[in-house]
């Protein structure tokens, strides 16, 4: 939409239709690109100066499903990724525990990423570091402060 003018209504500049429903916040890249994921399997980039496209940044990008596992809780997971060079953007979704939004770096088939945290059990700095092979991402995650302890689980996810 296009803001209005005081005493204006919106006015629609495009609509865009997913075949499945959007699962994630939005991401907004550093060149103003928004980017939203969809169960539909593909990850959407909308720039304000071309309308609406498909987004292939990279071999991290898009919506990924997999699970979860710690000492303390596990649970399935579904996170958005957005990779534009060595930057990684992402949205994550843990059932029953919360989620959040982060910035990281890829470097070949290996991502990093820090992010703070706050769930019900958990609040501090999520960190993890993770390889892309054969279609799955694996990753070590330490959240440092969980129920007064850290915390350190294993991530696995698919490509949706």
């Amino acid at each position: 939409m296009r803001p209005p003018q005081a005493g204006e209504q919106g006015t629609t500049l495009w609509k865009f239709s997913t075949k499945g429903t959007l699962i994630s916040s939005p991401a907004l890249g550093a060149d103003g690109t928004l980017y939203v994921g969809s169960m539909d399997g593909k990850l959407y980039a909308f720039n304000s100066s071309a309308g609406p496209a498909s987004a292939s940044a990279g071999p991290f990008s898009g919506t990924w499903y997999g699970l979860y596992e710690s000492p303390l809780f596990s649970g399935k997971v579904r996170a958005v990724l957005v990779q534009q060079g060595t930057q990684l953007l992402f949205t994550w979704f843990l059932d029953g525990a919360g989620r959040g939004e982060a910035h990281g770096t890829v470097q070949g088939n290996r991502i990093e990423a820090s992010l703070p945290i706050k769930t019900a059990r958990c609040q501090g700095t999520l960190s993890g570091d993770g390889r892309l092979e054969k279609g799955e991402i694996r990753a070590e995650v330490r959240i440092d402060r969980c129920m007064g302890s850290p915390v350190t689980g294993k991530l696995t996810l698919r490509h949706g």
